[in-house]
């Protein structure tokens, strides 16, 4: 068995908040996948990220003002 790890990511350079949604059609995924995590910005602490585990792929995310996200999906 195969296993690959896929990269997602994305930037916002805007001043404000925002929310995007998430076109996951083109991962190929073959039933519920093994791990996902999230990395994002941690607005409490400057420079610092704040990781959390998830249950399932997310269909949006909120992005903070000048913030970005990195998800890992297994």
């Amino acid at each position: 068995m195969c296993i690959r790890d896929r990269y997602i990511s994305g930037i916002n350079g805007g001043d404000a908040s925002r929310e995007i949604s998430l076109d996951l059609s083109r991962l190929r995924l073959h039933g519920a996948p093994e791990a996902v995590k999230i990395y994002t910005d941690d607005t409490g602490t400057s420079g610092a990220w704040k990781i959390a585990s998830l249950d399932s792929v997310p269909e949006s995310i909120s992005l903070e003002p000048r913030g970005g996200f990195v998800l890992v999906v297994r």
